[in-house]
């Protein structure tokens, strides 16, 4: 009878220590029921004693089903992890804390790890390794200690050890996460870039131990409140656009948010006409102050804007100004355009493009330009987008022209300039011709020879080898060409309308002799 009774122990041991443990999503846990064959009755009765007396412990909690709370059958990852989730302290388990194991709770999704306490919820103590649950009242959890009973207790009075909350994690199950901020989903929320004071909150609980870092710099002041930092850039930091990283730590984690400053921009017209108001606006901290040019009167308004208004005609500013500082300034005109004068040649000759450039003050930017040549024949063509203060002529005939220029912006007209140019005659030939052109040029090389006059032998003149290129305006070759002499052609006709520049070296001279083409469509 005894030896049928030994057998029969035996078998139920080893079927107890096969038994399985799955995760909720159904990963295999390292884990046995444990037994009470060294953990006799009345020895489990003293224990329970014994923690019942100790200072810390709010209640041995007692199972339904057994004579004592205390028990080498389960342990408190079994009980927190498997048994309590799903309510039966019949499901014996005694769990290894090993590397990977307890791990798989969270790694394959069964629960998620949250920033703070939540109930229902398991709180993992990770030095020493311990596992809890939390109850409805904050700050008490229940834990079984080892084969001690199973008791309620403050978070942290834990057997004697000092607790540190950042040495805690929480993990809720993942069917009961509702509105609660996993912790890989938490971060600083607000705007990348910033030029008043703007605020930061860091997206979990409040109420919970938050380290903003840095505090203030030169660049930056940094207030915080809980979960709630404001971050206010300075007037170096505006100057400067400077930029910071703003970082929260929490229980131990950083979380960071990179803030780069707005640059300081006023905006606003650039003409101002004489006597008139105009509003400009600037992106900027409150409190700047304005500044002006002598010629401008300011106006100082709500929101970060003034009213401007022209005394005097020409050159001015605008500033913005904070703490010493100036954040931005911008130039205006103010009044009618003023032409200085027309740069050009005073005796060209025929048949050659040349070009006339109007002149002014650096800050005076006219919205258009009127050329015209009186005096003879002629082809003007402007210089187009971003050149259309340049005109580009080619005199016909051997006469005195008039070349006048005005300017105009929305204020008005320009004085009327004009200079006048005497024209002379190249052989009444030209070595490019036609030009300008719109699909083949020809460049006669004996009629540049001619022209340039070298004091050579003809032996020495019949040995020379031309090099003829054509450039674009951003001097890219387009075409070339080697002769000795004679007349070569450039087919331009699916080179984009605008000015080239001919190239032609004689082999005389490193230097080339340019002349100015225009293709035409």
């Amino acid at each position: 009878m005894k030896k049928i009774f030994f057998i029969l122990t035996v078998l139920a041991y080893s079927y107890l220590t096969n038994a399985q443990v799955q995760t909720p999503n159904g990963s295999n846990i390292l884990a046995s029921p444990g037994n009470d064959i060294n953990f006799p009755l009345q020895k489990r009765l003293d224990t329970d004693a014994v923690y019942r007396a100790k200072s810390g412990v709010i209640e041995v909690i007692m199972p339904s089903n057994g004579y004592t709370s205390s028990t080498e059958q389960y342990n408190c990852h079994g009980y927190a992890w498997h048994m309590h989730p799903n309510a039966a302290l019949t499901e014996y388990t005694w769990m290894e804390q090993i590397v990977g194991n307890i791990e798989k709770y969270w790694l394959d999704g069964s629960y998620v790890e949250v920033t703070g306490e939540i109930h229902p919820g398991i709180v993992l103590y990770t030095d020493p390794s311990h596992s809890a649950i939390t109850t409805s009242t904050p700050g008490e959890y229940i834990s079984k200690w080892g084969p001690n009973p199973l008791i309620r207790h403050k978070w942290n009075n834990l057997e004697g050890f000092i607790m540190n909350q950042t040495t805690l994690r929480y993990f809720v199950k993942t069917s009961h996460i509702g509105n609660v901020v996993p912790y890989a989903s938490i971060g600083i929320n607000g705007p990348d870039s910033i030029n008043n004071a703007t605020n930061y909150s860091l997206n979990i609980t409040p109420g919970q131990n938050v380290l903003w870092s840095p505090t203030s710099n030169n660049y930056f002041t940094v207030s915080t409140n809980d979960t709630q930092a404001t971050v206010t850039p300075t007037a170096l930091g505006i100057s400067g656009n400077q930029s910071m990283t703003l970082s929260a730590m929490v229980k131990g984690k950083t979380f960071t948010k990179n803030i780069k400053v707005l640059p300081a921009k006023i905006s606003g017209p650039y003409h101002l006409c004489n006597g008139n108001n105009y509003t400009f606006t600037a992106v900027a901290p409150n409190g700047i102050t304005w500044g002006q040019s002598a010629n401008l009167t300011v106006t100082q308004g709500a929101n970060n804007t003034a009213t401007v208004k022209g005394t005097s005609s020409g050159a001015g500013w605008v500033s913005i100004n904070l703490g010493g500082q100036v954040l931005d300034k911008v130039d205006v005109w103010v009044g009618l355009p003023v032409i200085t004068g027309l740069s050009g040649p005073l005796n060209p000759q025929t048949y050659t493009p040349y070009s006339f450039t109007v002149l002014k003050h650096a800050v005076d930017k006219p919205t258009s330009y009127y050329f015209n040549v009186s005096g003879g024949n002629y082809y003007m063509e402007t210089g187009g987008q971003n050149w259309e203060h340049v005109a580009y002529i080619t005199f016909y005939e051997e006469e005195t022209y008039t070349v006048t220029a005005i300017a105009y912006n929305p204020c008005g007209q320009s004085n009327v300039y004009y200079t006048y140019v005497n024209v002379g005659s190249r052989g009444g030939l030209a070595y490019a011709y036609p030009n300008p052109v719109s699909d083949m040029l020809y460049i006669d090389l004996d009629i540049f020879a001619e022209q340039q006059g070298h004091n050579i032998t003809e032996r020495q003149r019949q040995n020379l080898t031309y090099d003829v290129r054509l450039y674009d305006m951003q001097g890219y070759l387009q075409r070339q060409q080697k002769a000795m002499g004679g007349i070569i052609q450039f087919n331009v006709a699916n080179l984009p309308a605008g000015n080239y520049f001919l190239h032609i070296y004689d082999g005389l001279s490193n230097v080339p002799t340019v002349l100015q083409i225009i293709v035409r469509r």
